[in-house]
């Protein structure tokens, strides 16, 4: 059975065998006039999409499955024991919403678990835990579209299966199952988040329709802009029986005196269905890794979900003021730095990439503050084609990092970013790249 650098192979030798290079100036145009932007500016990608096994696939969901038994386990801990909670501290009023009760049985509706896979031994170390917030859907679905277009890809697919991820109808499904769990019949839904002066991000629209191809009347609105009487919550004069949660709980401790306090009394009193409620924050904080090592894990974890987390989270320590940090300054080459709750890689570090006085002025900062350190994983790597200015090819070896978007606790889709550098990220020179299950034509 062919393995994923087999077919990495096949395609590059149909990049060489022609010309593509006027195929991909079409390819970035088309990009530029889809939704497909962040922050303003077209996804960057390469002209080949991020090919994964059936077989590598299965793997990747069953380590991600294991992952996600552990996440489930932890914050139903949190939200039972006190002790547990005043190790996590969060805010107070953090807090107190994150103790509230789901109204379905689902504890992590909606994640992408974001790990490094090594396609030629099947090692796999967690990087990060996306929860509510979790995003890059309508990325995919444009560079996938794009991608099917393209010449090189349609003589591939004459001898190759390429088969892709639908990530937006099956959330909205997974969605109504769940809230069909508190209550009969077809919700009115809103999706909620700060949308400041650039109003919804691009991705919020097909989820709307697909909630409104379920039956669902859907609106997308700011948290500002909620009203709390008679016992619900409405945008205007549209009455709201479910939320889906784009709102990320950092933002709303960040930003709490802009958030009207009807929506906060009516997610305490679970007057309105909220899919994630905010107990899934306990996941996607990055304390969460040193925790999982640690000896109060073994008071809850089981013995496989012990076990799993050594496989496959990554050592982490958070710093203390008193903590020496010469070993970390000898090694640094081994080591990352994160804030404890932040996303989009924003503030993260890798020692391998800074000279050591650099790296020792980072990591005092990093002690005063109470951010984490942790095992550097070298990511695997592919070489995908890049053309010059000119429209000459070469091939450029790019670290690789996938996320499996996880719906209501089925593996729902992959998602993958490539990026020359050792932090893998939009703002680091990083690219998004279609994901692709590839396999033989019978």
């Amino acid at each position: 059975m062919k393995d994923s650098r087999a077919y990495n192979r096949e395609y590059a030798d149909i990049l060489r065998e022609k010309d593509y290079y006027q195929d991909y100036l079409k390819a970035q145009e088309n990009i530029r006039n889809s939704t497909a932007y962040y922050d303003g500016e077209p996804v960057d990608f390469e002209y080949m999409p991020k090919m994964y096994t059936v077989d590598d696939y299965a793997q990747m969901c069953k380590a991600t499955s294991e992952v996600y038994d552990v996440l489930t386990t932890v914050i139903a801990q949190y939200q039972k024991d006190a002790a547990f909670r005043a190790l996590m501290n969060f805010d107070k009023r953090i807090e107190e919403l994150m103790l509230v009760s789901s109204l379905y049985d689902n504890l992590l509706p909606m994640c992408r678990i974001d790990f490094f896979y090594d396609e030629d031994n099947g090692a796999y170390k967690l990087c990060e835990i996306n929860t509510d917030g979790s995003s890059g859907m309508n990325e995919d679905r444009e560079l996938v579209n794009m991608m099917k277009q393209t010449e090189a890809y349609k003589q591939f697919s004459l001898h190759c299966n390429l088969d892709d991820f639908e990530l937006f109808e099956s959330w909205a499904e997974a969605f109504l199952t769940l809230y069909r769990q508190y209550k009969s019949g077809l919700p009115n839904v809103a999706i909620v988040d700060f949308l400041d002066d650039d109003g919804p991000p691009v991705e919020f629209l097909p989820f709307q329709r697909a909630f409104e191809k379920k039956g669902m009347e859907t609106v997308i609105c700011d948290v500002r802009e909620l009203e709390y009487r008679e016992n619900s919550l409405f945008k205007g004069g549209f009455r709201i029986d479910a939320i889906y949660r784009r709102l990320v709980t950092g933002d709303v401790e960040r930003r709490y005196d802009e958030v009207p306090v009807g929506f906060i009394q009516a997610c305490l009193k679970n007057e309105v269905c909220l899919i994630g409620n905010f107990a899934t924050q306990a996941v996607h904080n990055k304390k969460l890794f040193e925790i999982v090592h640690g000896e109060y894990a073994k008071q809850f974890l089981s013995a496989a979900q012990l076990a799993a987390a050594k496989k496959y989270f990554p050592y982490t320590k958070v710093f203390s003021p008193q903590d020496d940090i010469e070993e970390f300054i000898e090694t640094k080459d081994k080591w990352i730095l994160k804030p404890l709750d932040f996303y989009a890689s924003k503030d993260v570090y890798a020692g391998r990439e800074k000279d050591v006085d650099t790296w020792r002025k980072m990591l005092i900062t990093a002690r005063e503050q109470g951010q984490l350190i942790q095992e550097y994983v070298r990511p695997y790597q592919v070489g995908f084609p890049a053309y010059d200015n000119n429209g000459r090819l070469d091939f450029k070896d790019y670290n690789i990092i996938s996320g499996i978007y996880m719906y209501a606790g089925r593996p729902s889709g992959l998602f993958t970013r490539i990026g020359p550098n050792a932090v893998i990220s939009s703002i680091n020179g990083g690219k998004t790249q279609p994901s692709f299950l590839v396999s033989e034509k019978e």
